[in-house]
């Protein structure tokens, strides 16, 4: 994953030596240094490459839960996976679920709320909703809409609770003419 622009090199005048890595996946990478009679002190050295900028067209939004019931309790849960162009994760990136009209994302209904990106450059919400309905969620970062980011969902109808059913007649009372 790491290319090196050489694997030796002679001191200068100061005694230093400069070799440069490359690379395109983000990482924590080892190198081994020696000289003609063995390894210096301090190696082997670690070195980090992280990822650059998100890249719209890589990060996307999926549902990872998707169908909850409406009853304010269950939970649809919606993903933003934020890469950068090589696809590394981008980690520590604020993402905005906008606010939606019947949702609760957890501080109340029909407000907006952010998370950051954990290491594996995604972060989840957690949605609510007591009406059942799909609504239609936008989900953005600083740099702009994700790919797919105008993510739908929906929450249902529970299952019939006898226990919390009645019927109902109206009219209660209809002439017998033979017509209603």
């Amino acid at each position: 994953d790491v290319v090196f622009n050489s694997l030796t090199c002679m001191t200068d005048s100061n005694g230093l030596c400069d070799i440069q890595a490359q690379s395109v996946k983000s990482g924590t990478y080892l190198a081994h240094v020696t000289i003609n009679d063995g390894a210096l002190a301090n190696s082997p050295i670690n070195f980090d490459f992280v990822a650059g900028a998100p890249d719209l067209s890589k990060s996307v939004v999926s549902m990872q839960t998707n169908g909850a019931v409406a009853d304010g309790v269950a939970l649809n849960v919606i993903e933003a996976s934020i890469l950068d162009q090589y696809s590394n994760p981008v980690i520590g990136k604020t993402v905005t679920f906008t606010a939606t009209p019947g949702v609760n994302f957890g501080l109340g209904v029909g407000l907006a709320r952010t998370c950051d990106t954990g290491n594996n450059g995604t972060c989840t919400m957690s949605a609510s909703s007591d009406i059942p309905d799909v609504y239609l969620t936008a989900v953005t970062i600083t740099e702009g809409a994700l790919t797919g980011s105008e993510i739908n969902y929906e929450f249902i109808v529970g299952d019939v609770d006898a226990n919390l059913s009645e019927v109902v007649a109206s009219p209660t009372s209809v002439d017998a003419d033979g017509f209603t």
